[in-house]
């Protein structure tokens, strides 16, 4: 077998009962990223509240464009989530180490380009998405600074998707909750101490981002584990490399749809106020919490069927989707209704008081009453991609995608958004294009299982003939 003694950190994935390990995977995963929240949360609120709800506005309106650059690469991360997986399932060791020497090298090389590549264009994309004139200078600062992290957040995230298929959600989280605590501190010296604005954030995270690669690294380079770096090599095995490209760009597709729909909707967005941009932006960041309190459950639904997928334990995959599926309906409708609920006093977290505070606040509150109540639909479809990538499938999922995310979502505000020019109109294509985008996945998945499991499925239907089942 692949790692007979697991390590205390790994989950056996292959073994055992699945709910309780899908908890138990998934709240590190959710841990994980709320800790990331809240750190980047500790960055909106020391802007909005000592450099001005106009710096706020500059942060937020680079959100958008910040996932549409970071999808272009991070949808390679899945391809190596799932390649790991199936390694793992099947034991083969030469090729998961082989695996990990391809993520590294594809980490660095790509983190490169994607700096250079949103140093250059950073203005250009601002101004193409209409943002306010006002807002203009700040958000490219900022943005220009924030491109410089993007070896180390590449480099961390594949090298933690390594970890993460074998089972090991703790390791990251440790490190990110180092690297958050120097972001937080380093916010507080450079914008209350040393009054910078926007540039003081971007670069507290910058630094923090080489921290947490540099812990990674180190660990993976001094661990006694199957993941570990025996050196630091830069080179990439075809087969791998080939298998991840193949899974990762449906994947970055995927992502980079759904960062193109959303550029387009932060330019409709755009054309009201700024108040309204920053009530948005507030808004927005809120919305993250109940959207990665879901995603985890992607992650463990992926990782879970690409073990069992690589073993053949076809059983225990549906296992996997019912669980996963309870869990994230339950979960994003309980936080997304408790999120409305409490919205005014978690928006007046960012917003600084002023004249156009109350409006602000109704700005935000508009949105997060469109988007957050029915946000487990977002839920349910990263449950879906995370199944089928599980399974080798990305190809579908991205189809989907463009249709359900980016086309369902143009046309709308080509056209019901432009007969009917409001913010709840414009927020409305959300929960829309989910809820297309959810029926058509989960027939894609119905038909995935009868393609890959037949030799399953007619095993069933033996047994059920069988004198022994009778």
């Amino acid at each position: 077998m692949f790692n007979k003694k697991k390590k205390k950190k790994e989950i056996d994935l292959l073994n055992g009962p699945i709910l309780p390990k899908i908890i138990s995977y998934s709240l590190v995963i959710m841990a994980t990223n709320l800790m990331q929240l809240l750190f980047n949360t500790a960055d909106m609120v020391i802007v909005g509240k000592f450099a001005g709800n106009e710096c706020l506005g500059a942060v937020g309106a680079t959100t958008a464009l910040v996932s549409l650059f970071l999808s272009l690469f991070t949808g390679f991360a899945v391809g190596v989530s799932v390649i790991t997986t199936h390694t793992i399932g099947a034991g083969d060791i030469k090729g998961f180490k082989q695996t990990i020497t391809t993520a590294f090298s594809l980490s660095i090389l790509l983190g490169a380009l994607l700096s250079i590549l949103g140093f250059i264009f950073a203005e250009f994309a601002l101004v193409l998405m209409d943002t306010p004139s006002d807002l203009l200078p700040l958000a490219t600062l900022y943005l220009r600074i924030y491109f410089l992290c993007m070896l180390p957040q590449l480099f961390f995230l594949y090298m933690a998707s390594v970890l993460r298929s074998l089972g090991n959600t703790k390791t990251p989280m440790y490190m990110l909750m180092v690297a958050g605590v120097v972001n937080v501190v380093l916010n507080i010296f450079f914008v209350v101490v040393c009054k910078m604005n926007v540039d003081g954030v971007a670069l507290a995270t910058v630094i923090s981002q080489y921290v947490s690669a540099g812990l990674l690294l180190w660990h993976m380079m001094k661990t006694d584990a199957v993941y570990k770096l025996e050196k630091i090599e830069f080179k990439f095995y075809k087969d791998k490399l080939s298998k991840i490209v193949a899974i990762g760009i449906p994947n970055a597709v995927h992502g980079v749809v759904i960062s193109i729909s959303n550029v387009f909707i932060q330019s409709a967005l755009n054309t009201f106020s700024s108040i309204a941009v920053t009530g948005s932006s507030a808004a927005a960041n809120i919305e993250t919490y109940v959207y990665h309190i879901q995603s985890s459950f992607h992650q463990a639904g992926l990782t879970f069927v690409g073990q069992n997928y690589g073993a053949g334990k076809f059983d225990r995959i549906k296992k996997t989707q019912r669980c996963c599926y309870f869990l994230v309906i339950s979960l994003g409708l309980t936080f997304g209704i408790l999120a409305y609920a409490f919205g005014e006093p978690l928006l007046s977290i960012y917003i600084n008081n002023g004249p156009d505070y109350q409006a602000t606040v109704n700005y935000g509150l508009e949105r997060m009453l469109c988007i957050c109540v029915p946000y487990f639909l977002c839920g349910i479809i990263e449950v879906q991609t995370g199944l089928l990538c599980g399974l080798g499938k990305s190809v579908s999922p991205s189809i989907i995608t463009v249709f359900g995310f980016c086309a369902v979502r143009l046309i709308w505000i080509a056209t019901v958004f432009e007969k009917f020019h409001s913010l709840t109109v414009l927020y409305a294509c959300y929960p829309v294009s989910w809820l297309i985008s959810m029926v058509l996945l989960y027939l894609v998945y119905l038909r995935a299982k009868r393609q890959l499991f037949p030799k399953y499925y007619k095993q069933i239907k033996v047994r059920e003939k069988s004198p022994e089942a009778a």
